[in-house]
């Protein structure tokens, strides 16, 4: 076991990441569906992303819009 305690949560259901974006947990579900927010489907009702890869594709996404 590891002693370190992340402060935030590594990986995140569909509610977290759509309280971190700010948007719908149907919207979330509709991009991951879409290829355009990387997710794991670990069973047929259970999906999670890893927030590094969010906030990486977040800043992708926002990069150009300056």
């Amino acid at each position: 076991m590891s002693d370190a305690t992340p402060s935030k949560k590594e990986w995140m259901g569909p509610d977290d990441v759509a309280e971190l974006l700010g948007i719908s947990k149907r919207l979330v579900l509709d991009l991951w569906r879409a290829g355009v927010l990387p997710g794991v489907k670990l069973s047929r009702k259970r999906i999670r992303f890893r927030r590094a890869a969010i906030e990486e594709k977040l800043a992708a996404l926002t990069e150009g819009k300056r």
